[in-house]
């Protein structure tokens, strides 16, 4: 997916929220339902344990939390891209994480690149993300792009795949 064109991005940024929201026809309360039950299915039933940049149970560095689960670094680098704040006051905050320098959240894209730059070539990336909605929606279209535009000309190549996604879609419990 972030290999595609632009075309791509803009897709995700108009059609999936609207799908996403079509499909929740309310807001789940995950603490009170992590409260109702101790055999729960999916991150909806159950507050996060972990914040990015902590360590978890098995001794792996936290990368990403979204919807009560979390993603830890499986290889050298991980990259995510997210807006911190909503619609109406966007943030856009970079968290890239390394097996040299641990975890580092930058808020300028000029910072970040900055780092990026440090990396050797073939600069291979983890590029984590949700199966719906991408972390980084809500963001002005010409941030985003400046991002991917920032990666294409730094010849970062962002992985993406099942090992970088969080499914944020609801369980049977939750529905």
């Amino acid at each position: 997916m972030v290999k595609n064109d632009m075309k791509s991005v803009n897709f995700l940024l108009t059609a999936l929220p609207t799908m996403l929201l079509m499909a929740c026809d309310k807001p789940v309360d995950t603490r009170a339902r992590a409260a109702e039950s101790k055999d729960v299915y999916c991150g909806q039933c159950r507050p996060s344990r972990w914040q990015p940049g902590e360590i978890d149970d098995q001794g792996r560095l936290v990368v990403f939390e979204s919807a009560g689960l979390t993603k830890t670094l499986e290889s050298d680098y991980a990259l995510v891209f997210l807006n911190t704040g909503d619609h109406d006051h966007p943030a856009a905050r970079y968290d890239l994480s390394s097996k040299t320098s641990g975890y580092q959240s930058f808020t300028t894209l000029d910072a970040l690149m900055e780092r990026i730059l440090d990396i050797p070539e073939p600069r291979g990336i983890d590029f984590y993300g949700t199966c719906g909605a991408p972390p980084f929606e809500g963001l002005p279209d010409i941030q985003t792009r400046a991002f991917f535009d920032a990666m294409k000309k730094a010849k970062v190549e962002l992985r993406s795949g099942d090992n970088t996604t969080i499914c944020t879609c609801p369980c049977p419990k939750c529905k």
